[in-house]
């Protein structure tokens, strides 16, 4: 049985190409590290469940140089000793953002991203974090395929 999908860069290209540039402002405009952009679009979709944003992200982050055991290991991060003190407080936070919801104190996250990031960079990860939650949900929703 074929999955019917839609496809926005086709159906709303406007928009499409808005959020591509938007992607791409984030890589040219940003000192985070583009490693560290990668694993967190790589966790984000790991726990919406978009495999094909995984998959796109992954083969990225791979390309970046993280490595392929740093990467199986990003579902645990939070018990795995590879990441390092920066990367672990940005990962909290993209999750926070991701589950706005279970947010309960909102001080402790922000003074935790402080110790590692400035004011700008913590905007910018919010900004990456917001980004990959919505091209997680068009391409979920839309039904987008991995290449095989």
């Amino acid at each position: 049985m074929s999955k019917t999908r839609l496809n926005p860069s086709n159906l709303s290209p406007n928009i499409y190409k808005t959020l591509v540039k938007y992607d791409a402002q984030i890589y040219s405009e940003t000192t985070l590290n583009k490693e560290l952009i990668e694993l967190i679009k790589v966790r984000i979709s790991q726990l919406n469940g978009c495999a094909f944003c995984i998959d796109v992200h992954s083969k990225h982050a791979l390309s970046l140089g993280i490595s392929e055991r740093k990467l199986l290991l990003l579902n645990a991060w939070k018990e795995a000793p590879l990441f390092t003190e920066q990367e672990q407080a940005a990962l909290r936070w993209a999750e926070q953002v991701t589950f706005i919801q279970n947010l309960d104190d909102k001080q402790t996250p922000l003074h935790e991203l402080k110790a590692h990031f400035n004011d700008k960079e913590i905007v910018d990860l919010t900004y990456l974090v917001g980004l990959i939650n919505v091209w997680n949900r068009l391409a979920i929703s839309m039904n987008y395929e991995i290449s095989l």
